[in-house]
């Protein structure tokens, strides 16, 4: 159940950055048009990475429903990064950046369980006994 709350979190912040992504480089197109092209560059660079960010919170979903071990990995990292940019808001003075560690830091707990760290085990593949008939 908590693998699959993780996998919906990650399709909606998928969703998120892609439509930000979208957004931004809609936007960088009329900037780069009205005032320069580099703020249209960077705009669409900018773009750019938050669609690649939204397909990798896609793949990471997908591979937590299929109880892949790289999801696994991918999501301790994405959540202790969440967590580290929490801590360089508060030390920023934003106090709300604390929700942000809390989760960060839940989610890795979450994923470092021996239950969790069970179900993303592989399957390891058995191949079938073929007995011979007696003689």
């Amino acid at each position: 159940m908590g693998v699959t709350i993780l996998a919906v979190l990650e399709i909606l912040g998928g969703l998120l950055a892609l439509l930000g992504g979208l957004g931004i480089m809609a936007v960088a197109g009329i900037a780069g048009a009205s005032y320069s092209g580099v703020f249209g560059a960077l705009g669409s660079l900018l773009g750019i990475i938050f669609i690649i960010v939204a397909l990798i919170s896609f793949a990471i979903a997908w591979g937590f429903l299929g109880g892949k071990s790289w999801a696994r990995t991918l999501g301790i990292i994405f959540a202790a990064i969440e967590a580290l940019y929490g801590l360089l808001g508060l030390i920023g003075g934003n106090w709300s950046s604390l929700i942000t560690i809390i989760i960060g830091a839940l989610i890795v707990y979450y994923l470092m369980r021996p239950d969790v760290i069970e179900y993303f085990k592989p399957v390891q593949a058995t191949t079938p006994q073929v007995s011979t008939p007696p003689a």
